[in-house]
């Protein structure tokens, strides 16, 4: 979550000088003056709320359909899942094409928000 604060807080620092270079009073620069395509510090923090909203629903639908998807898998006699989960980290690249016993899916469903890690059963003779 780091990332979504460094994020704020440039864009925060960004409407600030803006504010400023454009002569505006700090109610203004708080308020903002959206006939004038400027958000203020009230836009920005609208624009963090949503970001925050969405980054939050991303990552616990995907921790329901990860989660719903190893259930599944049991109950239809799989034992196995193999991880589709991308490059985008270190963490995420490690797992992709990997097998994974139901277990360990389980325990690990996500590597951190908005992560788009997947489970699907491993092909036969996959696994131990």
């Amino acid at each position: 979550m780091a990332g979504v604060n460094a994020t704020t807080r440039d864009a925060l620092r960004g409407t600030v000088l803006e504010g400023i270079d454009r002569g505006y009073t700090m109610r203004q620069i708080a308020d903002g003056i959206p006939a004038l395509g400027y958000g203020g510090v009230s836009g920005v923090f609208d624009a963090a709320r949503r970001e925050r909203a969405d980054l939050i629903a991303r990552t616990e639908t995907s921790m329901a359909y990860n989660t719903a998807s190893v259930a599944a898998y049991e109950s239809g006699g799989v034992s196995y899942v193999e991880v589709s989960d991308g490059a985008d980290d270190a963490a995420c690249a490690d797992a992709d094409g990997a097998i994974w016993t139901l277990d360990e899916a389980e325990a690990d469903p996500l590597a951190h928000p908005a992560c788009r890690r997947q489970f699907w059963p491993a092909p036969a003779g996959k696994g131990a």
